[in-house]
């Protein structure tokens, strides 16, 4: 959906809209199993047994045994959009949604979002595109 028919209906509409077609644009089917983000390990100690993140959803090591409890998780629109990113590194032509000029445009965004709060000020944007 273009950036001007999304104008004009409401903030819950859009995000509705932006939800719905992430969902559709890089189907998880085509490519594999998606697992947990990973920012550290952590551990949880317990009486009998101790808990820890795997890449597919906790391990739990008792008295007995290690057991994995394995938990579904459906994609995000984070994991497309790092999806996206990997197969247009292996150059598949078809993968990208995303063109060069949008790259540059959404790295600046986030570049000036980092210099707007240190210097405490607005930071203007050259490199935006439409959407």
């Amino acid at each position: 959906m273009s950036r001007k028919r999304v104008k004009g209906i409401s903030e819950t509409e859009e995000m509705s809209l932006k939800q719905k077609r992430s969902q559709y644009q890089n189907p998880a089917s085509d490519h594999g199993p998606i697992h947990s983000p990973f920012f550290g390990l952590t551990v949880v100690s317990c009486d009998h047994g101790d808990i820890r993140q795997s890449p597919n959803g906790l391990l739990i090591y008792s008295d007995e045994e290690v057991e994995e409890i394995t938990l579904n998780r459906v994609p995000t629109a984070h994991d497309l959009v790092v999806r996206e990113f990997v197969e247009a590194v292996r150059k598949r032509d078809d993968a990208s949604t995303h063109d060069a000029e949008w790259g540059l445009a959404n790295l600046e965004v986030c570049l000036a979002v980092l210099e707007s709060a240190e210097r405490r000020e607005e930071v203007l944007l050259k490199h935006q595109v439409p959407w």
